[in-house]
């Protein structure tokens, strides 16, 4: 391998790494807006391009390239940085599903409770009208 091959490994690696920064921006507005299609479409693309970032990665961290590093030394940098930066944005991702995960099993607890109260709710009233017949000769 060259040190040009090290320079598209690397423009390879920064590419992929944008689109999963945009894929993880696309997941927080799908959880947002409990959109669970789109998410599941979004979270297989998502892992297609992270099993392509680790081939990449793979292939930099190849005993091949280790003289030609320390030319690129400031995109390794870069990178590490974004790649940082994607991390935490997408713990953020997964916080806010989890957040989110809560909130809807709250509501669906919250509806069953309702319905479980309403129908099994007597009027006190309505019952004593049944059985007490006030003007009905003996």
């Amino acid at each position: 391998m060259t040190r040009e091959d090290l320079g598209a490994c690397l423009e390879r690696k920064a590419a992929l790494l944008a689109k999963i920064g945009v894929n993880t921006d696309k997941q927080r507005l799908l959880v947002a807006r409990r959109e669970m299609r789109g998410l599941r479409r979004l979270l297989r693309e998502r892992a297609a391009l992270i099993d392509e970032l680790a081939a990449v990665s793979r292939l930099l961290a190849s005993e091949e390239l280790r003289p030609f590093r320390a030319s690129f030394a400031r995109e390794f940098t870069a990178i590490e940085t974004r790649q940082r930066e994607l991390l935490g944005a997408c713990d953020q991702v997964l916080q806010q599903a989890l957040a989110e995960r809560a909130r809807i099993a709250a509501e669906i607890n919250n509806g069953r409770l309702m319905r479980q109260v309403k129908n099994r709710y007597i009027n006190k009233w309505q019952v004593m009208a049944w059985g007490n017949c006030l003007n009905v000769k003996a």
